[in-house]
């Protein structure tokens, strides 16, 4: 087992690579929302790029690729332009996010310089995953706190903010969409899967709960159980076949399933997860300071795994087990930032993972915490190869 965070450009570095050598593909690349300022967030990866992944994999491979909810279409089309077929979309569905929304009818006030009555008060529970708040009749997006805190409910002040009171611009996030995709075929599956080492789910190493199907005759259709030598069909493994929907648990989110043991879960990246490894290593901003609308300065967190969207190990170890090849296999992970793909890559049993990270610093913090999960040498190189 061994990886390496190859730090550079990635259509660069892909350049550099031979033809059929990955058996499989996992990666977050950037949304195209200029998130938190950040410059390798202006656009989503093109066609371009995702031709070279496609080149540098083996036929049948199978691609994961996170995506953003406004611009999911831009990246699901470069993917397929480049000559991948899309098989699937999965959608991880969670319950902590917050609204980046802006109140018209504040805003509507706060442009003709009214000032807004206090007509009373409202309790946010910062316990509760409540990450916003409002002080002094002002709303403040993205401040979180923890324990109970009174605020202010306001009434609006002037006609035109009477008119759109209740009025914002954003719905509450909830979910991220994942694109499966698949190189295409030499052959037939069978054929492919005996050549090229890849082409296929592993359904059975993913499989959601522990239940146990009954005994059933022969004769009676009943999915996912297997028919023994007696002639019986007899209980499935254990669990129930994978779904394209993951959630994180959440009361918010499993009410709404009905039955969420269908379904695989895992919550977010845990600040003690996301800073494993990295004790070494000096705190950060995790963005740019941000003003709030009352003219005060924001806050900004501090970390010493200062990338802004790091992924929980458990969401990507699941994602990577389902693409593993029987055989383990190869796999790359364009994009690579802080390592958690790759973390989740190895955890789940992938013989090498490549990592290829243009940003020093989070190439950096991923060595680290490849180095303390999995306790490996995980090796850091610049392009062309050369240590740093």
């Amino acid at each position: 087992m061994s990886s390496r965070v190859i730090c550079g450009d990635v259509l660069t570095v892909l350049g550099g690579m031979d033809d059929n050598i990955y058996h499989g593909v996992l990666c977050d690349p950037p949304y195209g929302l200029k998130f938190m300022g950040k410059a390798w967030d202006h656009g989503v990866p093109g066609v371009d790029v995702w031709a070279e992944v496609l080149r540098v994999c083996r036929p049948g491979a199978h691609l994961l690729a996170f995506g953003g909810s406004r611009t999911f279409h831009r990246l699901v089309c470069a993917i397929e332009d480049a000559g991948w077929e899309i098989r699937d979309s999965l959608q991880w569905i969670y319950g902590s996010g917050f609204p980046k929304s802006h109140d018209v009818g504040k805003a509507l006030d706060r442009e003709a310089g009214a000032v807004r009555d206090i007509i009373g008060v409202r309790t946010l529970d910062g316990n509760a995953a409540v990450s916003c708040k409002e002080k002094g009749g002002t709303y403040v997006a993205g401040a979180s706190f923890t324990g109970i805190k009174d605020v202010d409910v306001t009434a609006p002040a002037t006609d035109a903010a009477r008119t759109w009171d209740g009025y914002d611009t954003a719905l509450k996030p909830a979910h991220e969409p994942i694109v499966l995709a698949r190189k295409p075929l030499d052959g037939t599956v069978a054929n492919n899967v005996q050549k090229w080492g890849c082409g296929a789910l592993w359904i059975a190493g993913c499989r959601v709960g522990t239940e146990i199907l009954p005994e059933v005759t022969k004769g009676v259709s009943k999915i996912g159980t297997f028919e023994g030598a007696d002639g019986n069909i007899t209980p499935q493994r254990s669990g129930r076949w994978p779904a394209n929907i993951i959630h994180d648990g959440s009361d918010e989110v499993v009410s709404g399933f009905g039955s969420a043991s269908r379904f695989f879960y895992c919550a977010k990246a845990s600040k003690k997860e996301r800073n494993h490894g990295c004790d070494g290593l000096e705190s950060r901003p995790e963005g740019r300071m941000r003003g709030r609308i009352d003219g005060s300065m924001g806050s900004i967190k501090m970390a010493r795994n200062h990338h802004p969207t790091v992924k929980p190990v458990a969401l990507t170890e699941y994602l990577a087990r389902l693409i593993i090849p029987a055989t383990g296999g190869k796999m790359l992970v364009p994009f690579s930032g802080s390592g958690s793909e790759m973390i989740g890559a190895l955890n789940a049993g992938w013989g090498s993972v490549t990592g290829i990270e243009r940003e020093q610093d989070y190439a950096g913090i991923a060595v680290n915490r490849l180095q303390a999960v999995r306790e490996i040498d995980a090796v850091l190189t610049k392009y062309p190869e050369k240590d740093v």
